[in-house]
């Protein structure tokens, strides 16, 4: 009897298109999405003057957002964990389970 073994153990990312994972891929297409919003004035009327600067700013997110990976871990993961950092008790009240003994 022939056994196969899956390798687990290559820590590599699976890429889809372009070296990007399925969740890097969509932060592209809604960063994407919302430059081409912003260009043709839908949503909030953007002044002229003001487009370009606010497609520079959307493209800059898009990109730390995908590319940026401090310490091996995206953004939105930091993201999520300074937010736990953030909801957790600062003290801890030492309570036994049985109650106080004499």
């Amino acid at each position: 009897m022939l056994v196969h073994e899956i390798p687990t153990h290559l820590n590599s990312r699976d890429a889809l298109l372009w070296g990007l994972t399925a969740a890097e891929l969509v932060i592209v297409v809604m960063g994407l999405v919302s430059v081409y919003l912003v260009l043709m004035g839908w949503g909030l009327p953007w002044p002229p003057p003001l487009r370009p600067l606010v497609v520079g700013w959307t493209v800059a997110q898009t990109g730390a957002l995908v590319l940026w990976r401090p310490y091996d871990r995206r953004i939105d993961a930091w993201a999520v964990l300074f937010v736990r950092f953030l909801l957790s008790p600062r003290r801890l009240i030492y309570r036994p389970i049985g109650g106080l003994r004499p």
